[in-house]
């Protein structure tokens, strides 16, 4: 009982200090882009490989597609 009374504490503590810190939190709010914004044109940009480029995490990982060669071999 003593544990949980304590645990009950801790929240309530922590609680409060979220509701008193509620007020310094930005307001998420949304963003309206016209018709005009979504019809420009993207460029592009390409990218040389950086000299020295010694490959990623993903270079010689397994590849194959585990969900087929697993309903083969159902």
């Amino acid at each position: 009982m003593a544990a949980m009374l304590h645990q009950q504490k801790r929240v309530a503590k922590f609680d409060k200090m979220i509701k008193g810190r509620r007020s310094q939190l930005p307001r998420v709010g949304m963003v309206t882009v016209s018709a005009e914004a979504l019809e420009q044109p993207v460029a592009v940009v390409e990218t040389e490989q950086p000299k020295n480029y010694q490959g990623d995490e993903f270079e010689g990982v397994d590849t194959r597609d585990w969900s087929a060669l697993a309903k083969d071999s159902l």
